[in-house]
């Protein structure tokens, strides 16, 4: 089949690293599966969104990128719309109340079925579209689709509200969570080529009284050791010097696994193709774009993976003999963990920290720090646990780097809770802190709570703790003058200066290293000595980058 007759796809992917796989597996599988991937929707025959829900602000995201793929097809330059990912997991077919225009809804087993529910929509028009135009459709749907609620629906059933039968027809395969985690092998990635996410395990048993995840994604289901370090070893194929691992909670890693479980010693079979040699790639994809629209195609991925038979012995089925293994067999320059729990760090991970290749920092979302608070919130620790752990952290790797994230504006928090978090935060002096707005998730035990927060309260709440985190942040990257340290080169702003990041800082979430244009080389290793601080961000001048080669992988 030539070029020019492959049926054109576009997607876009919003929401955490954990979609971000998601959407490099949808990408390789659309195409494997013969269609030519483009960077913009605007002239495709499909455009695929893969969709956050984990709070409010990410569904009116969502929302609003469907809305403008929806005008697109309107005005007959686009062709068919696909919704995937945690969106369609949880709402099913009351994404079609919200956007008429939708042509199919996919649920997160869907996933590498998406070539196949594409070639459907395209093949012909859908029922409800039998004489008459998208545009009449639509306009026929009423405005008030654009004031419709979610309403989550419990356990991934397909079958809609009574209600939502009057929207038009379309394809909706949303079911159960499957039972096996995802195989993630075999990807088109969207990050740069020398980091990759790792995802280590799929789901989530921690029930936290906030959190809609579990029921997004299902309940804990853990790699098998084997697939894990045959992922990690065709990401370090495929150019990664960086692999980042990640969960909805890392340190549960193995915890759904019997302690007789023959799969953990089972091999597992190749795929028929890998990402090690891609020759089309996203970072060439934009590059096209800036001239031409660029429409690629995959016709063959050869794999990387050799022979993961032998990858862990039986009972290895815990994230401290994940982590040695990972260390000892694939050839990464940086390791980083993130997503933990502060309920499940065990001494044989933390005495791992900063153990090369596994770099100085960790990822420990703590949400609060008030007793009562976080009983509420059923994280299964208190505030005297959080801080032995932090100083056992501190003292197995001197000067690594913790980032937080809290949630202000919880039901109860009362001004005195509020000023128990503030005072814990300065007390601390974290690396990184991100802070949320408490959002009611419907069908969550918050959600019920009493003595919810008013908003307005909230609002300030969450600007008095930004603030504070901030002076934090910004005199503790004053402090970093003068110092030398190893930095990854990430690319560069259009104002031609490079982007770099050390090993305490994670891609996407963390202050930056600022270099000097043409200094040195993306995905370079470089020696830098810090000379100032940008606010959250340090400026560097280059040393010497020839120390700082990555040998080539195996």
């Amino acid at each position: 089949m030539s070029r020019k007759s492959l049926a054109t796809v576009a997607l876009v992917s919003l929401g955490c690293p954990k979609n971000l796989v998601d959407s490099e597996r949808m990408l390789a599988g659309l195409a494997l599966g013969g269609f030519a991937v483009t960077t913009d929707a605007d002239g495709a025959d499909v455009a695929v969104v893969n969709t956050c829900a984990f709070l409010d602000l990410s569904r009116a995201e969502s929302d609003q990128h469907l809305d403008a793929l929806e005008t697109l097809k309107r005005r007959g330059r686009l062709g068919r719309i696909v919704v995937a990912g945690c969106m369609a997991q949880r709402y099913g077919r009351q994404v079609l109340q919200r956007h008429p225009g939708v042509d199919a809804v996919v649920g997160l087993a869907g996933r590498d079925e998406l070539a196949g529910i594409c070639r459907r929509v395209l093949a012909g028009r859908r029922a409800g579209e039998r004489g008459r135009s998208n545009a009449a459709r639509q306009r026929a749907a009423g405005r008030e689709t654009r004031r419709a609620k979610y309403h989550p629906v419990r356990g991934g059933s397909p079958n809609p509200p009574r209600k939502a039968r009057s929207a038009p027809a379309a394809l909706v395969s949303v079911g159960p969570h499957a039972a096996a985690p995802p195989d993630d092998r075999e990807r088109l990635r969207l990050t740069p080529r020398h980091y990759a996410y790792l995802r280590i395990s799929e789901g989530c048993d921690n029930r936290c009284a906030y959190c809609a995840i579990p029921e997004i994604r299902g309940p804990l289901r853990s790699k098998p050791p084997g697939q894990v370090l045959a992922e990690a070893e065709e990401l370090a194929a495929d150019g990664a010097k960086e692999l980042i691992l990640i969960a909805q909670d890392t340190t549960a890693y193995g915890r759904d696994f019997a302690a007789d479980d023959g799969h953990l010693a089972a091999g597992l079979a190749p795929r028929a193709g890998a990402i090690a040699d891609c020759e089309l790639r996203i970072a060439d994809l934009k590059k096209r774009s800036a001239t031409n629209p660029a429409h690629v195609s995959l016709p063959a991925v050869q794999s990387a993976i050799r022979n993961p038979q032998s990858a862990m012995e039986p009972g290895a089925a815990s994230l401290a003999h994940l982590l040695g293994v990972l260390r000892e067999r694939v050839r990464v320059r940086w390791l980083r963990l993130m997503y933990t729990h502060p309920a499940s760090f065990t001494e044989d991970v933390i005495g791992q920290l900063g153990v090369r290749p596994l770099v100085p920092y960790v990822d420990l979302p703590l949400q609060h720090a008030s007793d009562a608070i976080l009983e509420s919130m059923g994280r299964r620790t208190g505030r005297a646990e959080i801080e032995s752990l932090i100083a056992r952290l501190r003292a197995a790797a001197p000067g690594i780097a913790i980032r937080t994230s809290f949630i202000v504006g919880y039901p109860g928090e009362t001004d005195a809770r509020f000023e128990e978090l503030l005072g814990f935060v300065e007390k601390v002096r974290f690396d990184h802190v991100g802070v949320f707005v408490y959002s009611a998730e419907a069908g969550t035990r918050a959600a019920g709570l009493p003595d919810q927060v008013p908003a307005a309260v909230a609002r300030e709440r969450w600007e008095r703790l930004m603030q504070a985190a901030e002076r934090l942040a910004f005199a503790a990257a004053e402090a970093r003058r003068g110092q030398v340290l190893e930095v990854l080169v990430d690319g560069a702003e259009e104002s031609g200066r490079l982007v770099a990041r050390h090993a305490g800082q994670a891609p996407e979430v963390d202050g930056v290293v600022l270099l000097a244009p043409g200094t040195a080389a993306t995905g370079q290793f470089v020696q830098v000595r810090i000379t100032g601080a940008e606010g959250y961000d340090l400026v560097g001048e280059v040393e010497d980058s020839s120390k700082f080669q990555v040998p080539s992988s195996k």
